[in-house]
Formats: structure tokens, C-alpha cells, sequence
């Protein structure tokens, strides 16, 4: 299959439970064992691990690249962040390393190779597309070359996350967090995330801003209080606390929280109503949640300022998701 082609063929990829059967393994058999070496952050690591224990369940995982994970959610023996032999895990931590291991699955055949197509978006930008492939070699040991796995339309839905436990001790941390935020008041009713800092030089598929703007959490606290009530207490997850105090102020009465990365997340999925950014580290925090009824979510997601969805497989048909 061509890397560069929008459209895998329908026996490269894997899309639900139905259509993978053949990458899952067979009742009774050994289940593989998965090398995954990937890139980026909490949020991406989750959607990573989702996909990762629904295409190939039972499986024990290798990965140095998803340690943040094992903070967050229980993971058991599932999740070995050191890989054996001593040479594959030194080599897995180079640059070189992908490389190498490419060549030895892809091409050699060693085992399964499995990765993200890259699609072409109507901007003409090359993009992950969110999909599964995987081809040839022995399928009880499996290489997954990196990926996002960021698509609700055919890799994933909302609910799949819903497998993931958050380790109880975090959990307690998060809840200490939010009574040191309200200082013991009156705890809010629902919980927003603003993500700025780091997306003020971001630029996704040639987007020059993908920074979602006020107006939007002003729509989307207006929304949460015609049904929790006017005066509702708010809390804001965040990593810009000023931008927060000056540009949202119209959002009062609110608290603010912006701290620890893995509490922050913990908090974010112990509301009933969460309004996510245009991040995959809310995105996740809403689908693990159980408590969450209520999903406010950027239409259009980096694509808010032009009108026109990026990534375009983003978008969840969940009922509980609205878009604003």
C-alpha cells in the first residue's frame, strides 16, 4: 500500500471490531506481542493505548514512548516501558531506531507491521488519517510504526476509552486539587479546559491560528448554565491562568486550576459536564470519563477560525458530544 494514498485498501485496514477480526487474536490463541515506538504527549499517548489494547487485546504491549501513561491509568503487566532485550530497548531510544526497525518489519517480514496512513486534505496538506493498516509477516509479534489513531469515524469511538481506569490515587490527588482551587467552597458543576500556551506557535496543516477564541467558552458557559443555573460555579483547567482571569471574565463566578499535568487531566474527567479544546488531552480526559453526560466540544476543532474541519475524522456522532 502507498503511504501516501487517502485510501488504503480495504484489506489494509482495520476499522472496527467487525472489520479487524483478522488482526485480533483467535480465541484460544496466543495473544502478540506488541512493539510500538510513537511521539507526542498524555493526551496522544491515550488515544495510542486505546487503539493499541482494541486492535490487539490481551496483548503485552512494548513501548518506550507510552511512560506517561503508567501515572495516569492502571495498566498492570500490560505495558512494559523497558523493552528486552537490553540491545532493542537502547536501540528503540535513537533515531536510528525506527529506521531499523522499519526494515526488519516492513520489509524483512520479521513480524506484523502496522502504522497510520498519511491522507491528503482538501488544503492539500498530507495528514496522519487516523486509520490502522497492518500487513504480512507473524502475526505473534506485531511492530506499530508510530501513529495518532485520532479518527471517531472508523478507528474509534468515544467509548472504547471507557476500558481505561484512572489509578485511584490520582484521582484522590485531583479531587484535593479541585477542594484547593474552590478553597473549600462550593464545588463547581462543570469544567472547562483552555489550551494556549504552546498553540500560539502551533501550525497544524498550514493553519497560521489554532487558537480557539473566547467567544467560544462564553457560548459554551452559557450553554451548561440555561441548565445548571445562572450562577453556576465553573472550574477552568489551564495553562495560561492570566489569559484566563482577563479574557474570560464575563465567565465569573469561576476557579481557576493550572498545575500538575497528570491532575489536571485526573480533574477534567470528574464532572458531568466538560467543555474540551481543540486538544487531545481534554478530547481523552472526556472519553475515559465516567461521570461525563455532557460533551461541549469546537466545531471544526483546528479549523475554528476558517470554518472548515481539521482533522475532518475527528468529529464523534456520540450523543453525548455537541458542537459548538
Amino acid at each position: 500500500m502507498n503511504l501516501a494514498s487517502p485510501h488504503p485498501s480495504p484489506g489494509d485496514r482495520l476499522h472496527d471490531a467487525a472489520d479487524a477480526g483478522h488482526a485480533r487474536a483467535a480465541p484460544g490463541s496466543v495473544p502478540p506481542r506488541v512493539l510500538f515506538l510513537g511521539k507526542g504527549r498524555l493526551g496522544n499517548q491515550l488515544f495510542q493505548w486505546t487503539v493499541l489494547q482494541k486492535y490487539f487485546p490481551r496483548s503485552t504491549v512494548w513501548s518506550p514512548s507510552l511512560a506517561a501513561l503508567t501515572a495516569v491509568i492502571e495498566t498492570g503487566d500490560r505495558l512494559r516501558t523497558t523493552l528486552a532485550p537490553a540491545w532493542l530497548d537502547r536501540i528503540s531510544r535513537r533515531k536510528l531506531g525506527r529506521t531499523v526497525m522499519r526494515l526488519l518489519f516492513r520489509h524483512f517480514r520479521l513480524g506484523g507491521y502496522a502504522h497510520e496512513p498519511i491522507a491528503w486534505l482538501p488544503n492539500g496538506c498530507e495528514a496522519p488519517s487516523g486509520e490502522l493498516s497492518i500487513r504480512g509477516g507473524d502475526r505473534r509479534l506485531v511492530f506499530v510504526d508510530g501513529g495518532y489513531y485520532q479518527n471517531f469515524r472508523t478507528t474509534l469511538r468515544p467509548a472504547d476509552f471507557q476500558t481505561l481506569r484512572l489509578r485511584p490515587q490520582l484521582k484522590a490527588r485531583a479531587e484535593a486539587a479541585i477542594g484547593a482551587a474552590t478553597q473549600g467552597g462550593i464545588r463547581p458543576s462543570a469544567v472547562l479546559h483552555v489550551r494556549r500556551t504552546d498553540y500560539l506557535h502551533f501550525r497544524p496543516y498550514g493553519l497560521p491560528d489554532v487558537t480557539l477564541p473566547a467567544a467560544y467558552y462564553v457560548r459554551a458557559a452559557s450553554r451548561l448554565r440555561t441548565r445548571l443555573g445562572a450562577q453556576a460555579v465553573l472550574l477552568i483547567v489551564t495553562d495560561d491562568a492570566g489569559w484566563c482571569q482577563t479574557e474570560l471574565a464575563a465567565l465569573q463566578p469561576f476557579h481557576i486550576m493550572s498545575g500538575n499535568e497528570e491532575v489536571d487531566f485526573a480533574a477534567l474527567t470528574l464532572f458531568p459536564s466538560i467543555v474540551v479544546s481543540n486538544s487531545s488531552f481534554s478530547l481523552a480526559a472526556a472519553c475515559l470519563s465516567r461521570d461525563a453526560r455532557e460533551v461541549i466540544a469546537p466545531e471544526y476543532w483546528f479549523g475554528a477560525r476558517i470554518g472548515q474541519w481539521f482533522p475532518p475524522q475527528l468529529r464523534s456522532a456520540d450523543p453525548r458530544f455537541v458542537y459548538l
